[in-house]
């Protein structure tokens, strides 16, 4: 898999196979901001103030990573604690500190919590995305934050809604990218007005 700027300066992806991963296009935009983008003169700005959406895999990983440190029932609380639902999108978010920034970002502009941040902010750089790249990073997001909200809802013992989302009970972004997007493009319509996790 290969992540490129285009000649009119947006990021693309190239998928190497069509059993290309999550994970695969994950390392791919890893070697290509390494590259691309320069981040020595920061200043902190590109994601301080944007709304930080949650997905499964992620809140799976933050309570794994609180286990040690709080206790599995405190862990198991976490996603109530730090997750708030977005009353016009209908989407979980982190809730963002007194300052209106991620509570996971220090004040030097570092995460906190790099090694196990949501997808939303792994696919993040500070450059345009090419239509189609957008369009795919669209249906991830959809598609994961949609198994957060199932999951979130059997936790409060509701009936989890379109459990045939593949990405319910994943544990990390190692789905298959044609899969997810898939189920995506197919499930999004079925959405009510206004709400899209």
């Amino acid at each position: 898999m290969e992540v490129y700027l285009t000649a009119a300066g947006e990021v693309a992806v190239r998928p190497s196979a069509p059993e290309a991963t999550v994970a695969g296009l994950l390392a791919a935009m890893a070697v290509f901001g390494r590259g691309a983008v320069d981040c020595a003169g920061c200043a902190h700005t590109c994601c301080a103030g944007l709304p930080v959406f949650a997905d499964n895999v992620f809140v799976r990983s933050l309570c794994a990573l609180a286990r040690p440190a709080v206790g599995g029932r405190e862990a198991g609380e976490l996603p109530r604690r730090v997750l708030r639902l977005d009353p016009l999108s209908h989407r979980w978010l982190l809730r963002p500190d007194g300052a209106g920034r991620c509570r996971f970002l220090a004040a030097d502009g570092r995460c906190l919590i790099y090694g196990v941040r949501p997808l939303v902010c792994r696919l993040h750089l500070c450059l345009p995305s090419e239509a189609a790249f957008a369009r795919l990073k669209d249906d991830l997001y959809f598609a994961y934050r949609h198994a957060l909200a199932c999951e979130l809802a059997g936790l409060d013992g509701q009936a989890p809604a379109a459990a045939a989302n593949p990405l319910i009970g994943a544990t990390a972004y190692d789905a298959v990218i044609g899969d997810v997007a898939a189920w995506a493009r197919a499930a999004r319509p079925g959405w009510p007005a206004g709400f899209s996790p």
